[in-house]
């Protein structure tokens, strides 16, 4: 601390301060608030003006405090809203950071579904050209069975109508028709029995048809109830972002 001489109206004053010239402005704005009172009030004492003096200090100290004590009550109303802020801002990065697991999660989900999707594509893409070949194969087969049996009911026909011919000539001839009738009979039973196994090989190869015609149609609702699930998700995932 430093020895600090200062004149206030003409008095001399010894302080000790670890500020001289704070001390040295202090003593000269008093000096200018006492000079300003002395000459609105000539008549009063010295020691009523450093009174007076004193006074309105105390009132711009008064001030002060207030203005103080108002700042430090908006600081801390500042700080409890910055730390209401703080704690919110560390609640919302924390539903940020599930929302982006979430949407992590759901963009996995709709790869993985996007990968199902694709191979129930693929497959029924096979499907679609391996039932195509089959079925065009079947029909090939059926086409040219029923030509055959076209052709073999065709050449009996023509027998048929023959041995009628020839029956009827017999019995012009010599009214033995046994024979003939019982060949007509053989005849008539191999046409019966080609058309019994016509008609078995129709109805087996129309039953192969459903069966492929219900194994598309359960693939193709398979695919399109992964087309559904897929379009779902996406819109899930979109919500949410």
């Amino acid at each position: 601390m430093e020895k600090v001489k200062i004149s206030i109206c003409g008095h001399d004053f010894y302080l000790k301060s670890e500020d001289p010239d704070r001390m040295y402005a202090a003593a000269e704005i008093l000096q200018k608030k006492m000079d300003k009172l002395s000459s609105m009030a000539s008549s009063m004492s010295l020691t009523d003006i450093a009174m007076l003096a004193a006074l309105d200090f105390a009132d711009e100290t008064y001030d002060s405090r207030k203005i103080v004590e108002t700042a430090q009550r908006l600081s801390q109303e500042i700080q409890a809203k910055l730390s209401d802020a703080d704690n919110k801002t560390k609640e919302f990065e924390k539903q940020l950071s599930a929302s982006s697991q979430e949407v992590a999660s759901l963009k996995n989900a709709l790869s993985e579904t996007q990968a199902e999707l694709s191979e129930a594509k693929r497959q029924l893409s096979a499907i679609d050209i391996e039932a195509e070949q089959r079925l065009k194969k079947e029909n090939e087969t059926l086409k040219t069975t029923i030509d055959e049996l076209s052709e073999k009911n065709r050449r009996i026909e023509g027998a048929w109508e023959k041995l009628k011919t020839d029956h009827e000539k017999s019995v012009e001839k010599s009214g033995n028709n046994q024979l003939l009738l019982a060949q007509i009979d053989k005849l008539q039973n191999t046409v019966d029995t080609y058309e019994k196994t016509f008609d078995e090989y129709a109805n087996k190869r129309n039953a192969e048809v459903k069966d492929l015609n219900d194994e598309l149609s359960a693939l193709r609702k398979k695919y399109a109830e992964l087309s559904a699930q897929m379009n779902e998700i996406v819109n899930d995932g979109q919500m949410t972002l």
